[in-house]
């Protein structure tokens, strides 16, 4: 899936110079959390609603000389990461994990044309295995080769049965092993499983796994 399916496109943006006033008045009216610093048409920065929480004094923060009439070029972050539209979300995703990201900026010729939050990544994972399409989950534990997900096609084919979505991650506990996550398109899975068994595949039954 392309970042360009998912970004926030009407980003709300303010200057280094714009207060922290400004920006909590931006965040209370649009209901967001993250807002690009924009320079000469350039993102210069990225303050959140934690940095302004974690800057202004407060019980656990007395000694804080911050006020909300500061610029915001006083507490935003200046290392701020990139990503372009045509860039895919499920790559996407690795970065916001390994660097703890809340939100990556979306560039096309210098210019912010977008935005990915977390919040995003997720509702996209959610698009990707069909959650919000009613059906049933199997998963299967298969051998690694090829042609393994045309064969359980064909069974689902014959069976009149639509894959919503398919999934493969590996089985950590069995070298050379996959597990095929398919989301098929029927309330009740048994006559599919009855027949994947039949057909010699092992379904894992999640009342006896691990």
């Amino acid at each position: 899936m392309l970042v360009s399916r998912i970004m926030t496109r009407d980003v709300k943006t303010l200057s280094p110079k714009n207060t922290i006033n400004d920006a909590l008045n931006l965040i209370n009216e649009h209901h967001i959390r993250h807002i690009p610093i924009v320079q000469d048409e350039e993102v210069v920065g990225l303050v959140t609603d934690k940095d302004i929480n974690l800057a202004l004094p407060s019980i656990l923060n007395t000694h804080s000389e911050t006020t909300i009439h500061h610029p915001l070029e006083d507490i935003m972050k200046t290392r701020v990461m990139f990503t372009s539209p045509r860039d895919f979300v499920e790559e996407l995703a690795v970065d916001f994990l390994e660097f703890d990201v809340g939100a990556i900026c979306v560039i096309q010729s210098k210019k912010l044309v977008g935005i990915i939050t977390q919040t995003d990544i997720m509702e996209a994972f959610i698009e990707i295995t069909g959650m919000k399409i009613p059906g049933s989950i199997i998963e299967i534990d298969v051998l690694d080769r090829p042609g393994i997900v045309y064969d359980i096609g064909k069974i689902l084919y014959d069976l009149n049965i639509v894959a919503v979505s398919i999934t493969i991650f590996d089985n950590t506990e069995k070298e050379g092993h996959k597990f095929v996550v398919i989301k098929i398109n029927a309330m009740n899975p048994m006559f599919v499983i009855n027949k994947l068994e039949e057909m010699g595949y092992d379904v894992v039954d999640p009342l006896n796994r691990g």
